[in-house]
C-alpha cells in the first residue's frame, strides 16, 4: 500500500472493519499536515500506530501504520540533487502502511478491500516517493510447507534471479536492503548459480534450506510462522503497483513450489521469458479472488524483451556513504524493538488462523 511498504499475506478481511477503517484514516492523516499523503520523508508527527481500533479478532485482522526509520528523504545526494529532493517531498511524510493478513482464494474480496483503502487515499492526498521506499510482500500458504517446496521455491529465487533484476527498476538494484540469496550469500562465495541451487538441493529440513540462504545473516525471522517476504517491489503508487507486485510474488510462488526436480530447471532460460515460461507451464487459475496475470504485463513490458535478463552486483556494506551505513543500523535496531508484521503472524498463529 501506500508509501514505504505495502505488506501482503493471506486471510480474510472483517467486512464490519471497514467504514471504522476510513473514519481513522480521516484521523490518521489530518489535513492540517497538507495536501500530501505520508509518503516519505520527514518526521510525521503525533502519529498513531493502528488505522483501526483493535479489533476482537486481534492484532492480525487490524491496518497498521508504521514509523520507519529508513524512509526519509535521501541526503546521499550532491547538493544540487538534495536541494531538488526536499522541494519536490516538502510537506511530506515518511510512513509505512501494513495490511492485514489478507486471505487469497476463488471468490475472495482482498483486492476490492485493497481498492477501497486506495480510493479514499487517491481522493484526499498525493502519493510521493523516492528510492528510499518499497513494496514488500509476505505469503503463506494454507497447507504447510514441505521441504521439496522448500528448496524448489529457493532455488528459483537464485535460478531466475537475472530475470527479476531486469525487471525491478534501478533504484532497486545494488539495494543493501534486499540483497541477493546468492552472489550476497556468505555461504555461496565462490559459487556458481547451478553450484548453489546443487547445495539447496542437499539439505534435509526446511531449517536447513532457510539457513542456506540467509548466509550469515539472522534474517530467518519469519521461520516461525512459515511465511516468506518477497522485497524487491518499487514503492507502490497506486492500487494497480500493489497489485503488479503481488501477483509477481504470488505466481512466481505458486509456479516454482511444483517443479518437480531440480533438473527441471534446466528447461526455463534465466530471462524474463523463462521466467514467463515457468508461470505459463504453472496453469495457474485465473479468477478475481486468486491469480490475475494481466498484473503483470507493466514488468514485462518494463523489461523489454522474453531475452532481457541483468546479473546482479553484490552489495558491499563496507562501502556504503555513512548515510546509508547509518541509516542501515537504525533500521536493524528498529526491528528489534518492534516489528509489527511479526507481531500480526504470530497472532494469527496463536489463534490457528495461518
Amino acid at each position: 500500500m501506500p508509501p514505504k511498504k505495502t505488506k501482503f499475506l493471506s486471510g480474510p478481511p472483517p467486512r464490519l472493519q471497514r467504514q471504522r477503517l476510513r473514519l481513522r484514516l480521516e484521523k490518521l492523516l489530518p489535513r492540517h499536515h497538507g495536501p500530501e499523503i505520508p509518503g516519505v520523508c520527514t518526521k510525521w508527527p503525533g502519529v498513531t500506530k493502528h488505522l483501526e481500533p483493535p479489533s476482537r479478532l486481534g492484532k492480525h485482522a487490524d491496518w497498521v501504520t508504521h514509523q520507519d526509520p529508513t524512509v526519509d528523504v535521501d541526503k546521499d545526494l550532491t547538493a544540487a540533487d538534495l536541494k531538488k529532493e526536499q522541494d519536490r517531498l516538502k510537506g511530506a511524510h515518511g510512513v509505512e502502511v501494513i495490511s492485514h493478513i489478507l486471505r487469497a482464494y476463488q471468490g475472495s474480496a482482498w483486492r476490492r478491500e485493497v481498492e477501497k483503502m486506495w480510493e479514499f487515499i487517491d481522493a484526499n492526498y498525493v502519493v510521493l516517493d523516492n528510492r528510499n521506499c518499497s513494496t514488500h510482500v509476505h505469503l503463506s500458504r494454507a497447507e504447510p510447507w514441505t521441504v521439496d517446496q522448500i528448496k524448489r521455491l529457493a532455488q528459483a529465487i537464485i535460478h531466475f534471479e537475472p530475470a527479476f533484476e531486469v525487471m525491478v527498476p534501478p533504484e532497486r538494484r545494488n539495494n543493501e536492503y534486499a540483497r541477493s540469496n546468492w552472489i550476497d550469500n556468505a555461504r555461496f562465495v565462490g559459487k556458481s548459480r547451478d553450484q548453489a541451487m546443487d547445495e539447496i538441493e542437499k539439505q534435509r529440513t526446511i531449517k536447513d534450506v532457510l539457513n542456506l540462504m540467509h548466509g550469515a545473516n539472522d534474517q530467518s525471522k519469519y521461520y516461525a510462522t512459515k511465511t516468506v517476504e518477497f522485497r524487491r517491489g518499487a514503492p507502490s503508487k497506486n492500487v494497480k503497483d500493489v497489485f503488479m507486485w503481488v501477483e509477481l510474488a504470488m505466481e512466481f510462488m505458486q509456479a516454482a513450489i511444483i517443479i518437480k526436480t531440480r533438473a527441471d530447471f534446466s528447461k526455463y532460460a534465466r530471462n524474463v521469458g523463462g521466467l514467463k515460461r515457468l508461470i505459463a507451464d504453472a496453469c495457474l487459475p485465473q479468477s478475481v479472488g486468486i491469480n490475475q496475470s494481466t498484473y503483470l504485463t507493466p514488468l514485462y513490458t518494463r523489461a523489454g524483451t522474453d531475452t532481457a535478463m541483468l546479473e546482479p552486483k553484490p552489495v558491499k556494506l563496507e562501502t556504503l556513504s555513512k548515510e546509508k551505513k547509518a541509516k542501515l543500523q537504525l533500521k536493524i535496531a528498529a526491528d528489534k524493538k518492534w516489528q509489527p508484521m511479526l507481531d500480526m503472524l504470530k497472532d494469527a498463529q496463536a489463534k490457528n488462523e495461518l
